[in-house]
């Protein structure tokens, strides 16, 4: 007796012509070609959808990064004019003072009671007069000025 390919023969056994079955690679018997097919298909998909995902993350991502670029060179700009500001204010307030401090040496030079008291309370008002005010004045005007809906007249 011959064997032909994919029968066994065995004592009492009868011979069996093989099944045709297909193996998907997570194992599963008895899928068609077609279920495959889909499942591969369906696969991709994911895959693409995923990759699609992955892009527009990056995208985002990198949107990000540009308007914190932006913001922190806003904060640079914003901290020179402080820095600005506040030399000139303090120069300002500096001359200032030497020139009350004068004033009020001369005063007590001539012997000027009224002119030395209202030298030192100009001196005191001086002191106590902040140079950010002027920064919050400036900030105010910004804002107006940002405005949409306000209308000015000229």
């Amino acid at each position: 007796m011959s064997k032909k390919r994919g029968q066994v023969r065995s004592a009492g056994a009868v011979n069996q012509e093989p099944r045709s079955r297909s193996t998907d690679w997570a194992g599963l018997s008895d899928i068609s070609a077609v279920e495959s097919l889909a499942h591969i298909l369906g696969g991709i998909t994911a895959l693409a959808e995923a990759l699609r995902g992955i892009a527009e993350q990056k995208t985002e991502q990198a949107r990000i990064a540009a308007k914190a670029q932006t913001e922190i060179e806003r904060v640079h700009a914003m901290r020179e004019v402080l820095l600005q500001h506040l030399d000139r204010s303090f120069e300002e307030r500096r001359v200032n003072f030497d020139a009350l401090f004068s004033r009020l040496d001369s005063a007590i030079e001539k012997g000027n009671l009224d002119m030395a008291a209202s030298t030192l309370d100009a001196v005191v008002k001086l002191a106590q007069s902040s140079p950010f005010k002027d920064l919050a004045d400036v900030a105010n005007a910004r804002k107006a000025l940002q405005d949409q809906g306000r209308t000015w007249e000229f």
